[in-house]
């Protein structure tokens, strides 16, 4: 499973406040459906997306650090 799109999100609000999120699951596939989850749950999603953003981030110039060492090497 990869990281969920924040399309798949779609907060749902009222008078200027994110009271719920509808959620997307499986987007695509026969069993495609939805649910909703609260605020809270809402928030706490956005922040691990963008950890999780942030990782592959560091992962990808850690991977490019490696590379080019091993270049330089042979």
């Amino acid at each position: 499973m990869g990281i969920p799109k924040m399309g798949h999100v779609i907060p749902v609000e009222q008078n200027g406040n994110i009271v719920a999120a509808k959620v997307m699951v499986y987007p695509g596939d026969m069993e495609e459906y939805f649910t909703f989850i609260t605020s809270e749950a809402y928030h706490e999603l956005e922040k691990w997306i963008e950890y999780r953003k942030k990782s592959v981030r560091i992962v990808e110039r850690q991977m490019n650090k490696v590379l080019t060492f091993a270049i330089i090497a042979v």
